[in-house]
């Protein structure tokens, strides 16, 4: 496997060095200005002889040093994911500390660091671990356990938008996932620190259960305590399809209110600057290692505990520059931080804050809620990129839902921590006080839902590429320069205003990607069953989606990937048969309309028709005015992808009766150009024997290997008549069924066919111009990554 910096963690490394650059000139500037000290970094860029030279050289240092210690950290993860494949499900005894326990909803997962094989054969296992397990009983923090169980490697991502799990892994430094059948400790010692913090953790987290009602726990110890694993997912989503999710992370303001009000009530009480920062900054140490020390916790915290150091060295303190500290120190320690949402969208925020943000209140004077509007545009135009490359969709009212937002978040949090002191007291007055924010998060609702109903609420665009965050962030910086030279004239600030604001909304035209002449055909990795994406012109379609082994199919991989190609309408969606296998990811976008999903028409096979999952389907479809068409043999569907393509549906043949469900599969045939691809359900031999016999069957290009390469079909007299050139086999990884048979995937080889498996590519995209063909694997393009 290639070891070396893709070109996306080469760009956001870039990046992030330019801003480790642009701090030092920034604490610099202001350092010369100012007269005082601004930061640590501006010290070492004074002096009369060439500073640009200097400039330019730290930041030929910086890359040049990002780019070996990411290098030096992928070449150790990816040793480490290869030894944990290669002993995938064999049976194994580890050892190692513990560093975190958490809940899941099957059971327990542990942070396990320091592992090593237990016994006389011992061989190289990742040194960091996650660790599920069904009990923790006796387990505690800092202590060592020994578990018994089976290793595997965190998974890649396997479709376009989907989760991916070894990124996320890689930015904690796991190289590994343990599934234990039995932990037990192998020593008394663990951390009585740690422990304790986490005890307290679980109290608050428990009084937070009995002091709130309804929803508002889950929210509240999110906010206050970092735990999201029992807040409600529709509130989760609502928040963050209406850009306010960000209240939910542990972030400055949470630092200001107990760090900084901790120091101030030290200050005033007559302690020293270095005792109030020191008792201030212990104490922000514990909340962090209480919430888990994100990187937004470790952002904050920092950056207040150097407020506290430049207060008692009587030094000036520069945002930009302390702002800079923890971002190098994060990423030297833990270097694909740099990949994670959570990072990105932390230092990027809190950057703004300075600039363009700072800098566009004192080029126009800003005073109150002008300037807080400021302040939040800055922010939605420096995360944009981000929050488009990781969620494909830009939340258009959300500049304005944070001008309220975020100041009554304040009370919130005051809220819920007066509630849980007066708790100590008194549960009902401890109830009484967390009124003020059960009220405020009442509104937060009422305003995302009332957003939701505003047209234009969420702007799906897709995944952007680089060129397109390049240019909308050199039109926006255009924007704050053409602003910032009609002020200078003395000309009026509503014209600059307008300027900017024209600019910055303009550049978001840049994220729209020009459509892709061709037809694109994606055959999504769904596990044990079918999900074919199909686009051409702006037209799209859907030919199943469905699964037997992911149980949210629909949200975790369908609508990520739809809104990740900037798809928010399907125009057809065709149903093969009714197996769940095929259906379940179809029916999440029927019954969850507020997932972002529109469809224009269902297709369904016409001896289904009034039977049971059928005529489910077609209440559902009903209920959200889909038209419900029933296809059949000889029935063709021109326009769906566009005048170039036609669809000819081949089977099954009308008034037939069938006690196989496989049997009613439609069979569909799409040609473009020279190009023929053939979509065949889980239609049996029996069935593709009728379409033989009645003379249906061409050579064709792509053939969607029937009942994910079941013996059931791919009769050999079938595949000589359509003679594949390629052939997509879809199927999950360990399935109980034993698919792709081997006679099936031995004769198709045979007929000259070349097979590409979702299990080993991941999903498989096709793109033609109706004359040539591209195919790749998902999986293929991520190697090295």
């Amino acid at each position: 496997m290639a070891l070396f910096l893709t070109a996306d963690q080469g760009f956001f490394w870039l990046a992030a060095m330019l801003a480790v650059l642009c701090c030092v000139l920034s604490g610099s500037f202001r350092r010369g200005a100012a007269g005082g000290g601004s930061g640590t970094p501006a010290l070492f860029l004074h002096g009369k002889a060439g500073p640009w030279l200097r400039y330019g050289l730290v930041a030929a240092g910086c890359i040049l040093l990002g780019f070996g210690r990411m290098k030096l950290e992928i070449r150790e993860r990816v040793l480490e994911e290869q030894a944990a494949a290669e002993r995938r499900e064999e049976p194994l005894v580890i050892e190692g500390q513990v560093e975190e326990i958490g809940e899941t909803d099957y059971g327990y997962r542990l942070m396990v660091s320091d592992c090593e094989e237990y016994g006389p054969e011992a061989r190289r296992i990742p040194r960091r671990m996650y660790c599920y397990t069904d009990r923790a009983d006796g387990l505690k923090i800092g202590m060592r356990i020994r578990a018994e169980g089976t290793m595997e490697a965190p998974e890649p991502e396997r479709n376009p938008g989907g989760f991916d799990h070894r990124s996320f892994c890689r930015a904690k430094g796991i190289g590994g996932i343990f599934r234990a059948d039995r932990t037990a400790p192998a020593g008394p010692g663990y951390s009585r620190f740690r422990e304790g913090i986490r005890q307290i953790r679980l109290w608050l987290e428990r009084r937070l259960d009995q002091l709130a009602s309804g929803t508002d726990g889950g929210i509240l110890k999110a906010v206050l305590l970092g735990d999201r694993s029992d807040m409600d997912q529709e509130i989760y989503e609502l928040y963050r399809k209406n850009g306010i999710s960000h209240v939910l992370a542990i972030s400055g303001l949470h630092v200001s209110i107990l760090g900084l009000g901790l120091w101030k009530a030290l200050r005033r009480c007559g302690f020293g600057f270095a005792a109030a920062g020191g008792a201030a900054g212990a104490f922000l140490f514990c909340y962090g290692l209480m919430t888990g020390f994100g990187p937004s916790v470790v952002r904050a915290a920092a950056m207040c505990g150097l407020s506290f150091l430049a207060a008692f060295l009587g030094r000036t303190y520069d945002l930009m520059s302390a702002l800079c500290i923890p971002a190098l120190a994060l990423l030297w320690s833990r270097p694909c931080l740099l990949t994670q949402a959570s990072f990105q969208l932390s230092f990027l925020a809190a950057g703004a804050v300075a600039f363009p943000g700072g800098f566009l209140i004192r080029r126009f004077k800003a005073r109150s809620l002008f300037q807080t509007l400021l302040v939040s545009a800055s922010i939605q135009a420096a995360t944009a990129p981000a929050v488009l490359y990781h969620s494909f969709e830009l939340p258009l009212y959300g500049i304005f839902l944070n001008l309220l937002v975020i100041p009554l978040m304040t009370y919130v949090v005051v809220s819920g921590l007066l509630g849980l002191a007066a708790s100590l007291f008194s549960m009902k007055a401890g109830a009484a006080l967390l009124g003020g924010a059960h009220y405020i998060l009442g509104l937060y609702k009422a305003m995302g839902e009332g957003t939701q109903r505003l047209p234009g609420a969420s702007l799906v665009v897709g995944r952007p590429s680089l060129t397109a965050m390049v240019l909308f962030l050199a039109g926006a910086f255009l924007g704050i320069l053409l602003a910032s030279r009609i002020l200078e004239q003395r000309r009026s600030r509503p014209q600059a205003f307008l300027i900017l604001c024209l600019f910055w909304a303009g550049s978001v035209f840049f994220f729209f990607p020009p459509p892709r002449k061709g037809l694109s055909a994606v055959f999504l990795d769904v596990g044990q069953g079918d999900g074919i994406f199909l686009s051409c012109g702006g037209r799209t379609m859907l030919m199943d989606c469905g699964s037997s082994q992911e149980k949210e199919l629909g949200k975790d991989c369908l609508v990520p990937f739809l809104k990740s190609r900037g798809v928010d309408r399907l125009d057809t969606v065709f149903i093969s048969h009714g197996d769940w296998d095929h259906i379940s990811g179809i029916r999440y976008a029927l019954e969850e309309p507020g997932c972002g999903i529109r469809i224009g028409t269902l297709v369904m096979p016409e001896p289904g028709k009034g039977k049971d999952v059928y005529a489910e389907l077609a209440c559902l479809a009903d209920s959200r005015g889909i038209p419900v068409v029933y296809g059949k043999r000889g029935d063709e569907f021109s326009g769906i992808l566009g005048p170039e393509v036609s669809i000819r549906c081949l089977s099954p043949p009308e008034g037939g009766d069938y006690g196989d469900r496989n049997d009613e599969s439609l069979v569909a045939e799409i040609q473009y150009g020279d190009f023929r691809l053939l979509l065949t359900g889980d239609v049996g031999k029996e069935g593709e024997e009728k379409m033989r016999e009645a003379g249906l069957l061409a050579p064709v290009t792509v053939l969607k290997a029937a009942h994910h390469g079941s013996g059931t079909s791919s009769g050999r007299e079938f595949l000589k008549a359509v003679d594949p050139a390629f052939a997509v086999l879809s199927c999950g990884r360990e399935n109980r069924y034993g698919h792709p048979s081997p006679e099936v995937v031995k004769a198709l080889k045979e007929q000259g066919a070349r097979i590409w498996d979702t299990r080993e590519r991941g999903a498989v995209m096709v793109w033609t111009d109706g004359r040539t063909m591209d195919i790749s694997g998902y999986l293929d393009s991520r190697k090295g990554i």
